[in-house]
């Protein structure tokens, strides 16, 4: 049986979900015991992956949805999926880092927008 698709709104709210879990995992770790920390690594990444692949699945519904809100930046979330999912022998743990705390929150501010604004279509 064929899964159906899921809207647009479903995919933002797993971009916040997968974003909040994101925080729960680096909450209160310093950037040196993250990087050295494989556990801490493994659910950061996974998260973002998840949160990349969430942004994958709203590009395939609607590939006008960067050029109309650029602030979610989904190709570069999916990119960076693709480059932590298929990188993992060459992980940059520093980068892993600054996307945890600089550009997921960032994306999870602008999905969170988007729905409670009601423009997710």
């Amino acid at each position: 049986m064929p899964r159906q698709s899921r809207p647009v709104a479903f995919w933002l709210e797993q971009i916040v979900s997968f974003s909040e879990r994101l925080d729960g995992h680096a909450s209160g770790i310093e950037r040196q015991t993250f990087t050295t920390d494989p556990k801490s690594i493994d659910a950061v990444s996974w998260c973002i992956a998840c949160i990349g692949e969430a942004c994958g699945k709203i590009l395939e519904i609607d590939g006008e949805m960067d050029r109309r809100f650029p602030s979610l930046r989904l190709t570069d979330a999916y990119l960076a999926r693709n480059r932590y999912v298929h990188g993992y022998f060459d992980l940059d743990v520093e980068q892993v880092w600054d996307t945890a705390l600089k550009s997921v929150p960032e994306l999870a501010e602008a999905a969170r927008s988007l729905l409670a604004e009601g423009k997710a279509p």
